[in-house]
């Protein structure tokens, strides 16, 4: 219990400070938020979160009548629950949690006035899957409604090992979740543009003596998160993380791309805010 609390304690201030790329906190969250809250609704609006985040689903509820979240995982949805529950849903609209597949929605009890997802293109086969999705939404959406989403997306020159270790040697302050993604970038597949949560781990195996040289000012301990590599040990997941240009070029099948954001954290070029109208059929 000690040990968690301490966990919680670091995650929820230090990254706060230094910025965490992958899960948003602080500031990160206040400046998605304030993209979010740009985006012209009409009343009575109904939203869609692609996934079970709660602090998205949060939002979309205080701003909305309803907000639908959708996630085929039961045990996030679960998690996401809980945690939603804990917030009190004083003068804020309705919040549904949909257990389905995003390239298999079923039908919603309205045009969705905006969809937001955080990270959410990722988890789905780039192409063939994503123009599906992309399908999928534009379907269940009004006209000109946006997409506000933030996406992965790698970098136009993958990072060596070498180069991973020298920007960090020396640091005094880490982010060992931005380590994390610049190793999952430094193995991706060139061609399918996935990126594979082992390699990363074999990557980190094969140079634990150079590792161990950025512990020694900067400790690896329970309280950060490089050792949540270990997570990914032995993991089957595949991300899809293609680049920008075509990030862009895929939305723009149903969509029209109006803005691209980029947050105040690490590694912020390769964690674009893309927002994105839906266009007429």
């Amino acid at each position: 219990m000690e040990a968690s609390v301490r966990r919680f304690d670091f995650v929820s201030n230090k990254y706060a400070q230094i910025g965490e790329p992958l899960n948003l906190r602080g500031r990160s969250r206040a400046w998605f938020a304030s993209i979010f809250e740009r985006q012209r609704l009409p009343a009575r609006s109904v939203g869609l979160v692609l996934g079970a985040t709660p602090w998205i689903g949060e939002m979309l509820r205080s701003a909305l009548d309803h907000a639908t979240l959708i996630d085929i995982n039961p045990a996030m949805l679960e998690t996401a629950r809980a945690e939603l529950s804990s917030y009190g849903n004083e003068a804020k609209g309705t919040l549904e949690l949909v257990e389905a597949n995003w390239l298999e929605m079923p039908l919603l009890r309205a045009p969705i006035a905006v969809a937001v997802g955080d990270n959410s293109f990722s988890f789905v086969r780039y192409p063939e899957g994503w123009r599906k999705l992309c399908a999928e939404l534009a379907d269940r959406m009004h006209p000109g409604a946006p997409l506000v989403a933030r996406f992965l997306t790698i970098p136009a020159r993958r990072p060596t090992i070498d180069e991973i270790l020298k920007r960090w040697l020396g640091a005094t302050e880490i982010n060992y979740t931005a380590v994390r993604t610049a190793m999952l970038f430094a193995r991706a597949d060139e061609e399918t543009y996935e990126l594979h949560p082992a390699r990363a781990v074999a990557m980190f195996d094969e140079h634990r003596a150079e590792f161990a040289r950025l512990f020694e000012t900067c400790p690896c301990t329970p309280d950060n998160d490089l050792l949540a590599i270990e997570r990914w040990r032995g993991s089957q997941a595949v991300f899809y993380a293609p680049p920008l240009a075509q990030i862009l070029d895929t939305l723009g099948g149903r969509f029209r791309v109006t803005d691209v954001h980029f947050g105040p954290f690490d590694m912020a070029e390769c964690f674009p805010l893309i927002v994105a109208t839906c266009a007429p059929r």
